[in-house]
């Protein structure tokens, strides 16, 4: 990761994952010509965010180890660098609807991502989601 440039313009997305079930979304995001960052630890996500752009971080909410995906989630959200960059949290179990929500609301996600996985459809949300964030607002009318 260290060696990396990023082209300006080039969309960069950071996986905090270990699952295989990203594979085919992983693929689809690369041929749409998204830089993908893949990270195993929370340090690596830390120095990914601190040396990259990143457009867009997806976050394994029940990756093992500590901390937790949901704690690292916590400290992005905290974080004045890392607090406005958009969230999705991925779980490849279901999980209870309050659950659900309780993690949206809460981590103040963009998405939560939960079975069956489209890969087609997980990229057009992240497109959405990144236009969404890039274009800036339309000017309030004057009174």
């Amino acid at each position: 990761m260290d060696g990396t440039r990023i082209e300006r313009g080039v969309r960069s997305l950071l996986f905090f994952e270990s699952s295989p079930d990203l594979l085919p979304i992983k693929g689809e995001l690369r041929k749409r010509g998204f830089l993908i960052f893949e990270c195993r630890t929370s340090s690596e996500v830390r120095f990914a965010v601190a040396r990259f752009p990143i457009s867009l971080i997806l976050i394994d909410l029940l990756i093992p180890g500590e901390p937790s995906g949901y704690e690292i989630c916590r400290q992005l959200r905290e974080d004045r660098q890392t607090g406005s960059i958009p969230i999705f949290l991925f779980c490849d179990h279901p999980l209870p609807v309050q659950v659900t929500q309780s993690y949206f609301h809460e981590l103040k996600v963009e998405r939560l991502i939960l079975p069956p996985l489209d890969p087609v459809y997980i990229a057009q949300q992240i497109d959405l989601t990144l236009q969404r964030h890039e274009d800036p607002p339309p000017p309030l009318p004057r009174p």
